[in-house]
């Protein structure tokens, strides 16, 4: 009878990657809904050790957007990019699961965050979640220019990208001397032109980021059980009403998680 959320991925156990704590490394994987069935489903079978107790006052809708959107944010932000108080944060594709993450746990680390969405709708709202700055990036195709203007020609120190192809270039443009890229999607396709020059004349990093270790999502649910941080939900639908979710997301109509339940709503 407790109420836990499930962290649906988990490694062998035994590879060296596992070993090492690294399980988004394993060679032998499991991924409920992705590698192994059971993203959409009533019932599933997965080990103990991946149940996590909610707290009483915390609310399964919010609880269950954690480990998949929010745990790629958590490993980007924090494990990978090391944001720090002072840095300048641009997340690409902000009004989204991962990008709503990345907004929130940036603020938390002590960042100046520059949101990019497709609409003025959504930057308003991004405004009220902690983002510093907002651009749409369908009336300002040149949005890299924008933000070294708005960081007096300096560029960011971090670019959190997971929309792929079509924000790549710019994305590598918008980081100043040292700063960091952290990818984790390819939404809009997986080959980006890359200028080689920006890379070692401005000593830039590009850092890939693969899903989420438990140890991050527990230190992330500490934070989002205290209230320091919140997801967003879009709307709540039964599991009958999955491709209604589908839909709205492919429309690009949604504003952070599409949440489904196994029963009737």
């Amino acid at each position: 009878g407790e109420r836990v959320l499930l962290d649906p991925h988990w490694g062998c156990g035994g590879c060296p990657y596992c070993l090492d704590g690294e399980t988004t490394r394993c060679l032998r994987g499991h991924m409920l809904g992705e590698l192994d069935p059971g993203g959409l489903a009533e019932y599933v079978r997965a080990p103990a050790t991946q149940a996590i107790a909610i707290p009483p006052h915390y609310p399964f809708d919010l609880a269950g957007c954690l480990p998949v959107a929010w745990g790629t944010a958590w490993r980007m932000v924090v494990t990978h990019a090391g944001v720090t108080p002072g840095d300048v944060v641009v997340v690409t594709a902000a009004a989204g699961g991962v990008g709503l993450g990345a907004v929130q746990l940036a603020r938390l680390q002590g960042a100046r965050v520059v949101a990019l969405a497709s609409s003025d709708e959504k930057l308003v709202r991004l405004k009220t979640l902690g983002a510093d700055e907002t651009i749409n990036y369908v009336t300002d195709p040149d949005w890299d220019v924008t933000v070294r203007r708005l960081t007096g020609k300096r560029g960011a120190d971090v670019v959190i990208e997971t929309v792929g192809a079509s924000t790549w270039e710019r994305s590598i443009r918008a980081l100043g001397k040292g700063g960091r890229l952290v990818t984790s999607g390819a939404t809009s396709g997986p080959i980006g032109p890359t200028d080689i020059r920006y890379l070692f004349r401005r000593e830039h990093r590009i850092i890939g980021s693969n899903g989420w270790t438990h140890t991050e999502l527990l230190r992330l649910a500490a934070h989002a059980f205290a209230g320091r941080v919140t997801p967003v939900v879009d709307r709540v639908l039964p599991l009958e009403r999955t491709v209604e979710g589908e839909v709205a997301l492919a429309d690009r109509s949604v504003f952070g998680k599409v949440v489904i339940t196994p029963d009737a709503a």
